[in-house]
């Protein structure tokens, strides 16, 4: 995001922040998205404002609606003339994302999320990408209401997401 001029304040980072310098990486420090002979490494100057415990939905929500009586990092700090960008990626279920801490962000939660900020008036738009298996089902019931949300998923809701993105031969770095 950075890399394409949207400010690093601009930018709520929240991530388990478990891979890159995990005892079986064989990059200490880094990591790839893409392997083979060009291979992109992503981490490096990754700034992540709640990782590990408090990475749960609990924080998410309060995040996303401004809420930093709940929060102990940055929130959105947004007004009716901003457009909003989420992105989650994760594991998914029927009606539910799984978050890295903690209970399960439900449909119900994000819902109620979208709401709150819609009556703050936090956005002018947004867009929602939500890549985990059946994350059609956590937009069935935003559809209903006029929210100004643009809302895209890695699958429908009943539906598996799998991710093969570095497949063999491309899974290697650096031999």
């Amino acid at each position: 995001m950075i890399k394409n001029g949207i400010p690093a304040h601009q930018i709520i980072h929240i991530a388990q922040d478990d891979i890159a310098n995990n005892r079986t990486n064989p990059f200490k420090g880094k990591i790839y998205n893409k392997g083979g002979s060009d291979p992109i490494e992503v981490y490096e100057g990754c700034k992540i404002d709640y990782t590990g415990s408090d990475a749960n939905k609990n924080v998410l929500m309060a995040v996303l609606t401004g809420d930093y009586d709940t929060a102990a990092g940055p929130v959105l700090m947004t007004d009716s003339d901003s457009k909003i960008f989420f992105y989650f990626a994760d594991h998914g279920a029927p009606g539910l994302v799984a978050m890295p801490n903690g209970k399960y962000f439900y449909a119900k939660d994000l819902h109620k999320t979208l709401l709150t900020m819609n009556e703050k008036k936090m956005y002018k738009e947004m867009a929602l990408y939500v890549e985990a298996c059946e994350s059609g089902s956590m937009f069935e019931k935003i559809l209903e209401d006029n929210l100004n949300i643009y809302a895209v998923s890695a699958a429908n809701s009943s539906e598996s997401s799998w991710a093969a993105y570095c497949g063999a031969p491309d899974n290697v770095v650096d031999g």
